[in-house]
Parts: C-alpha cells; sequence; structure tokens
C-alpha cells in the first residue's frame, strides 16, 4: 500500500489527474469510476492492495451522492441485488486475494466493451425484470467486483432494463455504495487494507470529490437520453483503458 508517511510527488503527479477524471465518471454516471482509476493504480501497487485503495476512495463519493437519490432507491430492485451480491462478492474476493486478476479484467473489460457497444446502437430489455432476475444480476456483479475491483456489470445491467434514468441511477448508486461497503469489510478481514494506509488517501479522496461534484453538476443538466447515451460511451471508453492497461 501508499506508505504511511505520505504519498511521493511522481504518484501524486500520475494519481490526482486520474482520480479527478474517475470521480467525474463517478458523478455523471453513478458509477464506473474505480474502473478508470485502478489500472492507473496498478502501476504502483499490486493487484489487491490497489482495488482496495481505489474502492476506500469510492466509497466516500456517497457522501456527496446518497442525499441526492435516496428518493428514487427501489427496494423492489436493491433488495434482490443485495441478496446475489452477498453470495456472489465473497468468491470473487478469493479469487483477488489468491489469484492475478489482470487476465481476467480484461476479459471482462472486453465483454462489457461488447455489451455497452450494443446498448449504445439503441437495444434495452424492454420487459419487466423479476426477483430473480434481480438477484442473479447481483450475483454476477459482485463475483465479477469482488474478483477484479470492478463494479461495473451490476450498473451495466440496470441500465439496460426498462427503469428511467433517475430511478436506475439511484438504484446503481445505492448498490456501488453497499457493495463497495462489503468488499471493503472483506478486504479489511484479509489485511489487504489496513487502517495506517488511510491518511495517505485524503489528497486522492479530495480530488475525486472534486471530480464528483462536477460530473454530478453536468448530468443534472443533461436529458434522459443524452445521460443515458454518455454513461455507455463513458463505459466504452473506461473498458477501453482496461483492456489496454
Amino acid at each position: 500500500m501508499i506508505p504511511a508517511t505520505g504519498p511521493a510527488l511522481p504518484f501524486l503527479a500520475v494519481m490526482l489527474p486520474a482520480a479527478f477524471c474517475g470521480g467525474f465518471v463517478r458523478g455523471f454516471t453513478g458509477f464506473g469510476g474505480p474502473l478508470l482509476v485502478l489500472p492507473v493504480m496498478t502501476i504502483f501497487e499490486p493487484a489487491a492492495s490497489a482495488a482496495a485503495t481505489v474502492l476506500c476512495m469510492d466509497v466516500f463519493a456517497n457522501v456527496q451522492m446518497l442525499p441526492a437519490t435516496r428518493s428514487h432507491w427501489s427496494a423492489r430492485v436493491l433488495v434482490p441485488l443485495l441478496v446475489g451480491t452477498a453470495i456472489g462478492l465473497p468468491l470473487g474476493t478469493y479469487v483477488l486475494v489468491t489469484f492475478d486478476p489482470s487476465v481476467m479484467r480484461r476479459v471482462i473489460a472486453a465483454v462489457v466493451l461488447a455489451a455497452a457497444g450494443v446498448l449504445l446502437l439503441g437495444w434495452r430489455y424492454t420487459r419487466a425484470i423479476r426477483t430473480p432476475g434481480y438477484g442473479t444480476c447481483g450475483f454476477l456483479g459482485g463475483a465479477i467486483m469482488g474478483a477484479t475491483g470492478l463494479g461495473v456489470v451490476t450498473p451495466l445491467l440496470l441500465s439496460a432494463g426498462p427503469g428511467g434514468a433517475a430511478e436506475t441511477r439511484a438504484n446503481i448508486v445505492a448498490w456501488v455504495f453497499l457493495a463497495t461497503l462489503f468488499m471493503l469489510a472483506l478486504l479489511f478481514a484479509r489485511r489487504v487494507l489496513v487502517s495506517a494506509d488511510l491518511p495517505s488517501l485524503l489528497p486522492l479522496i479530495v480530488s475525486y470529490l472534486v471530480g464528483i461534484a462536477v460530473g454530478c453538476r453536468m448530468h443534472n443538466r443533461a436529458s434522459e437520453a443524452a445521460a443515458r447515451r454518455a454513461t455507455l460511451i463513458c463505459v466504452i471508453a473506461i473498458a477501453l483503458v482496461s483492456i489496454v492497461a
């Protein structure tokens, strides 16, 4: 992890802009910040500790984002999502800690890229999604997030569903927050992230939060169609970064 004495200047020169860009994407889309920051962080840290660092940064995002979205949450969607995530996340975290996730991250990024491309062309799942469907979505998203530190699969699947942009974004924000807390608890238990590392993250957290504030403001000015299209374009761009990183 980052030394407790503080991050070095080269680290800050690279990571502060990356944190701002990741925060902007997180604020605009409701997810995706770690997907942009994590490939850069792995330049400085092993994959497991890099994932822990980035997720610890990301959890602070919800201080800004949760209050504005809570009126749009749907328990019918979130409860089965979280049940599935609670099953899939520990399995994925075991893979992250014990195996090299770099190849898996590229494969998953390629799948995300293909799916986002299809959605960008206009495909959406218009039928009502039942409880088992949301549970399966949560399981897949949790397992992949645990294995790679990238919580993009569940948000992408939700974006393809029949819900409106406001409800979908609110459910994504809530799911990402709770799944991140659960994964951080698992990583703390495995001593991948320890409390002594947290003060050194403060500059990155500040840059990330500034990016989120800018992204949220831009999202509020966009129409539903434009916001959905911009979200998918962001996902495609981030997936391409993950493939080549």
